[in-house]
């Protein structure tokens, strides 16, 4: 969803926009993970954290957005991108959570 492979390397076929808002990412077990999106769309986000993710890990999130607007759901991380950056999959995004990151890409 929202991937395309290209010759073994696979491709964001989703806009994204650049966005900076809070973000808390919880795992499983443990203390919740403070970190800032980068950017944002209907399919993932990238995010930067001051501590450490593993690929492949199934995280909650919480985006507080401006006008203390909320989106939430579940994400995958799929890479590092840079160190304490990483590129995360949306796995489950509430059917209106996912139209407000569709009019936040559109602006």
């Amino acid at each position: 969803m929202g991937y395309v492979d290209t010759q073994g390397a696979r491709r964001r076929t989703l806009p994204r926009a650049e966005v900076h808002a809070v973000c808390l990412l919880t795992r499983h077990r443990g203390r919740p993970i403070e970190g800032e999106t980068l950017d944002l769309g209907p399919g993932g986000m990238r995010v930067s954290t001051k501590r450490p993710l593993a690929v492949d890990e199934l995280l909650a999130f919480d985006i507080t957005l401006a006008a203390a607007e909320h989106i939430d759901g579940s994400a995958r991380v799929v890479r590092e991108q840079a160190p304490n950056v990483y590129a995360l999959r949306f796995e489950r995004l509430a059917p209106p959570a996912a139209g407000r990151l569709e009019l936040i890409v559109a602006s």
